[in-house]
């Protein structure tokens, strides 16, 4: 490895021993030699130190901090450990696919952009909280190639629709070269506010000019019993893990921006990052300017918590309204009181198995999948196996948008020609009717009557 390698691999980690061990599998066999991986231990128990210590590897570095950060805080402090060329954040329930850094070399020599954004595998863990959603496996089978796509446009997308989620590059499932992050970091701090992936990422996003897309899945999301993002959307055993982050977050002074009710929603985890950095940068576009009503209607609308969870942010909605002058009229206490909105998914169809039309989603248990290990090679396997109808699958691709966009089109053609058939239909009617009339009509009578005689 040289003294600066191509790659820096970050996992922060913090009492999930269970699923860092895998996750650090992932990454140590990988079939590239050319990187660093950091495991960055946030004061967890002794088992972590233990785990990582049996580890012997020269490409492997443990950092351990005695008393617990914020995750922003402890991610900043993570990333400036680095020194490889890229870097990369993944959790410590996740995992690298299969061959990624090969595959992530080949990218980066051949591309003269500074971000790297994919869409990951995702694998439910075992002790995932919903139980009919737990050891389920979903592949991104799309292909075609790796396209550039505008940094700016994305901030400005996400600021349009905030509830969608983030559009741009990240560092976390993603890949950030080294000469972005140090021109961010002339701004400030690469991580702020109590998210820190979403606002790492829109600021790439607002830098970076341009970002690759790439059509590759390089990463696994891991989702665990402990896992921070899963603690936010599921009750139960996981409330303890979303307490402990937002504990840490409270005393160490990360809140929403000033603009913002205290949701728990995507789009104020996303107007956040977005608001932060146009304040930063001093971003002048009339599109990242949001008024408080629009944020408290799109807030209302994306309610989707029940029972005193629900009744908890109804009230928080309400102070957020009240503070900013706005009179909640009966449609916005119709959407408190029965709620609209959706849990953000964690998977396509909400854990459907089969093919999705872009994902394959397997149960992982018949195939013994227990960790993002397994689920990483049989991703591959999933993956690969697709390739092989990739021109068939593409030229799908080209023609499904067409026909949905004629859709309306052929609507009223068939309209019209059911019309039109309407029509002749009682024309037709009209003239058999005039038939039968004629024919019984006297005169038509007295022709047949004549006709007869005359033969004889």
């Amino acid at each position: 490895m040289s003294e600066r390698p191509q790659f820096s691999i970050v996992i922060p980690t913090r009492n999930r021993a269970e699923t860092l061990g895998p996750a650090i599998e992932t990454c140590l066999s990988q079939d590239f030699e050319d990187f660093e991986l950091l495991i960055v231990d946030n004061a967890s128990s002794s088992a972590t130190k233990e785990l990582v210590e049996s580890i012997t590897d020269s490409r492997l570095k443990y950092i351990r901090r005695d008393e617990p950060l914020a995750m922003t805080h402890n991610w900043n402090s993570a990333l400036s450990e680095t020194s490889g060329q890229w870097i990369c954040f993944i959790g410590d329930d996740d995992g690298l696919m299969p061959g990624a850094l090969r595959t992530l070399s080949e990218i980066t020599e051949a591309t003269q952009a500074r971000a790297l954004r994919w869409d990951y595998v995702v694998y439910t863990w075992p002790d995932f909280p919903i139980a009919e959603m737990s050891s389920k496996l979903s592949v991104p089978t799309y292909y075609g190639d790796d396209r550039p796509c505008s940094g700016l446009d994305a901030v400005k997308a996400m600021a349009e629709a905030p509830d969608v989620g983030p559009r741009g590059p990240s560092i976390y499932h993603g890949l950030i070269k080294r000469s972005l992050i140090e021109e961010a970091l002339a701004t400030g701090p690469i991580f702020e506010g109590p998210i820190p992936d979403y606002f790492g990422g829109t600021l790439f996003a607002a830098l970076c000019g341009e970002f690759l897309q790439l059509s590759r899945p390089a990463s696994i999301a891991g989702l665990s019993g402990l896992s921070n993002g899963v603690a936010h959307i599921t009750h139960g055993k996981t409330t303890q893990t979303r307490k402990d982050f937002e504990s840490l977050n409270s005393s160490q002074g990360l809140t929403f921006h000033s603009e913002l009710p205290d949701l728990n929603l995507t789009c104020v985890y996303i107007l956040d990052a977005v608001f932060r950095v146009r304040d930063r940068l001093g971003l002048p576009f009339a599109e990242l300017a949001k008024s408080s009503e629009d944020v408290a209607d799109i807030a209302a609308r994306t309610l989707w918590q029940s029972d005193e969870k629900l009744a908890a942010e109804a009230e928080e909605l309400r102070r957020y309204t009240r503070a900013h002058g706005l009179v909640m009229g009966p449609e916005w206490d119709l959407l408190l009181d029965t709620p609209v909105g959706t849990r953000p998914p964690f998977l396509p169809n909400d854990g459907t198995e089969g093919f999705t039309g872009r994902d394959v989603l397997i149960d992982a248990t018949k195939p013994g999948i227990h960790d993002v290990v397994g689920a990483g090679f049989a991703a591959a396997s999933i993956y690969e196996a697709f390739s092989y109808c990739q021109p068939e699958f593409i030229d799908l691709r080209a023609k499904v948008p067409w026909l949905q966009g004629h859709v309306t089109e052929r609507d009223q053609w068939i309209a019209q020609r059911d019309a039109t058939i309407g029509k002749l239909k009682k024309r037709l009617a009209g003239a058999k009717a005039d038939i039968a009339a004629l024919r019984n009509s006297r005169t038509e009578r007295v022709k047949r009557r004549l006709k007869r005689t005359v033969s004889r």
